[in-house]
């Protein structure tokens, strides 16, 4: 199945196409007036279409965790945006009560894809991973997609969907917006539920499994633990002490919290 971007960049005849979107147009749709013209005829031209978040591709540490989300009747909820610009609090329950959905007619369904860090370890490939969590989470959906848009630039030849990459779709389309708070409230819950034990070290429950000054210190250090992602650049740079005086310079303070005259475990 071919797989499109609609970046709004991408194509010199995007703004006539918006034009005649805007004409074809009339009828209510399900997405928040926040998106444009284009994007909304062309989810509006497909039954069941899916939309589809990850969180943890930039991350160094734990599960990768993909959402896919449906919505059924004119569900929407004017608290969703891009999960990154939100704070804890509101990003819990935002969440909940989106999963929690229960009217008849109009709700949102979801699916969620994880891969765990066994998996990512013998892939060795985010990328990979990352495609692997969107299947994982398209299956998990009660309704089989017509149409799947994505966040970013991906593609899923493997799912057998049509699929469209958006650019910046969590702050232009509701969907994919609801599937990042979904998936990013997810992961943040398992990684503080999972991994409390690795918090003095690595500073977990704050950073989440993302870099971190705290985290990337608690590596020099402690070394990686069994739940870190080996293969990638950075921790390898930490781990030879390449980053040293970057982190000196800018974070002396933190690093002279940490007692480097101590044995430093390999792997915990």
């Amino acid at each position: 199945m071919r797989g499109l971007s609609l970046d709004r960049e991408t194509s010199p005849a995007y703004q006539k196409e918006t034009e005649k979107a805007c004409e074809r147009n009339s009828q209510k749709s399900l997405i928040p007036t926040k998106e444009d013209a284009f994007i909304k005829s062309l989810t509006a031209k497909y039954r069941h279409p899916a939309f589809v978040d990850e969180v943890g591709l930039g991350a160094i540490f734990a599960e990768h965790v993909a959402c896919a989300v449906q919505i059924f009747g004119n569900f929407r909820d004017d608290r969703v945006n891009d999960s990154k610009q939100m704070k804890h609090g509101e990003l819990y329950r935002v969440a909940e009560d989106l999963v929690n959905s229960r009217h008849p007619t109009s709700f949102l369904a979801y699916g969620l894809g994880v891969v765990e860090v066994g998996e990512l370890l013998e892939l060795r490939n985010m990328h990979k991973a990352n495609r692997l969590a969107m299947c994982r989470a398209i299956e998990a959906l009660p309704v089989r997609p017509d149409a799947v848009f994505i966040d970013g630039k991906f593609t899923l030849p493997e799912s057998g969907i049509e699929t469209y990459s958006v650019i910046k779709g969590d702050a232009k389309v509701f969907g994919v917006a609801a599937a990042s708070v979904i998936a990013k409230n997810y992961r943040d819950h398992l990684i503080r539920q999972k991994y409390p034990q690795l918090h003095e070290k690595y500073d977990i429950l704050n950073n989440v499994g993302y870099r971190s000054p705290r985290h990337l210190i608690g590596i020099r250090k402690y070394g990686i633990t069994l739940y870190h992602r080996p293969w990638l650049k950075q921790i390898q740079q930490v781990l030879s002490g390449s980053y040293d005086e970057i982190i000196l310079r800018k974070y002396s303070h933190i690093w002279n919290e940490y007692d480097f005259s101590k044995r430093r475990t390999e792997l915990l």
